[in-house]
């Protein structure tokens, strides 16, 4: 999970974010892939083709069309490996979740996460100090969104299993995320949806594919 998380932030740090965000799409496939292997469920052919056209879905409901050149290969590899962690910590919740229960799962995960962190304090550019209140404020809040989402995938994964299927229920949230942008970016002079029909129409194909997806992953 630590790992998952640590590349996620180096990939949008040095990469391209209108990269990073569809190749974390490939997670689904990884977790897919991972469940032949690591568990006694194999996922079904629904699974399979629902998480193939899930990874297409967020590739065509990505940001912006003009990435930095410079930054492509950082945002591909960062990602990758990122996806690949992630897909990793879902296949062991699920597979030894249900022994070691909710609680201490969540308790453990975010224990070792804290103290592995503190080790990046030194790689601080700035003193924390120097952060305004107002900044810890946005932070605190987006670590508390950031953290409840960890919860509740933990939870359904413990409670559930069933990791492929519910990893393409989760890629959901690129949907929902273009949805907020379109309707309410504005307030945070995002303006995304002015970007033309051509984008519209790319992004509307991708929810119509996350939607089919989501169908057989349920079936």
């Amino acid at each position: 999970f630590f790992l998952g998380q640590l590349f996620n932030c180096m990939a949008l740090y040095r990469g391209d974010v209108s990269l990073v965000t569809p190749i974390m799409g490939v997670k689904v496939v990884f977790v897919s892939v991972l469940a032949v292997f690591l568990l006694t469920d194999e996922p079904t052919a629904g699974v399979w083709i629902g998480a193939v056209l899930s990874t297409a879905a967020i590739l065509l409901l990505r940001g912006s069309e003009h990435a930095d050149k410079a930054r492509v290969i950082p945002s591909i590899l960062l990602g990758l490996l990122s996806a690949l962690f992630f897909a990793g910590f879902d296949i062991l919740v699920q597979r030894y979740g249900t022994k070691l229960g909710f609680e201490e799962l969540v308790s453990r995960m975010f224990t070792f996460s804290f103290l592995w962190s503190l080790l990046l304090v030194r790689k601080f550019h700035h003193n924390l100090n120097e952060v305004s209140r107002r900044t810890w404020g946005w932070l605190a809040l987006g670590g508390i969104l950031h953290s409840s989402q960890a919860i509740i995938l933990a939870f359904v994964l413990t409670t559930y299993g069933q990791a492929a299927k519910v990893n393409i229920f989760y890629s959901s949230r690129a949907f929902w995320s273009i949805a907020l942008v379109w309707f309410i970016g504005h307030w945070f002079s995002n303006y995304e949806k002015h970007q033309g029909h051509t984008v519209f129409i790319r992004r509307l194909i991708g929810s119509c594919l996350l939607g089919v997806a989501i169908v057989l992953a349920s079936l």
